[in-house]
């Protein structure tokens, strides 16, 4: 699928919020980090930094997780993830056209949880 730059405006902002994921996938910030990592080139997009991922422990016990961003030439890409509630917000920008290719998709679904 291959979604052009809009008439106006000057970007496209993709948000997925992911419900069912994998604990465990979730919670494992080398995951985490390794999906920043990884995920710019399935998109053809460029990475311009090493993704910065870390734990978010918040007061509230179960709103704890793992948070991270990469930033891009064309823009960011960052995820917030919440193990106790098997949930994952995906949040990407992008300034060019975005091009989800096969493989953007196999790593998104990675986070899916094969029991659901």
């Amino acid at each position: 699928m291959r979604m052009g730059k809009p008439q106006f405006g000057f970007g496209v902002h993709l948000m997925l919020d992911g419900y069912g994921c994998d604990r465990s996938k979730l919670e494992d910030i080398n995951f985490i980090s390794s999906f920043l990592d990884e995920y710019p080139t399935e998109m053809d997009m460029t990475k311009i930094m090493p993704p910065y991922v870390f734990r978010y422990n918040g007061s509230v016990p179960e709103d704890w997780g793992v948070s991270g961003f990469v930033l891009i030439a064309e823009s960011h890409i960052s995820i917030h993830t919440f193990p106790e509630k098997r949930y994952l917000s995906l949040d990407m920008f992008s300034c060019q056209t975005v091009r989800y290719s096969h493989g953007g998709r196999d790593h998104s679904k990675a986070l899916q949880d094969p029991e659901v």
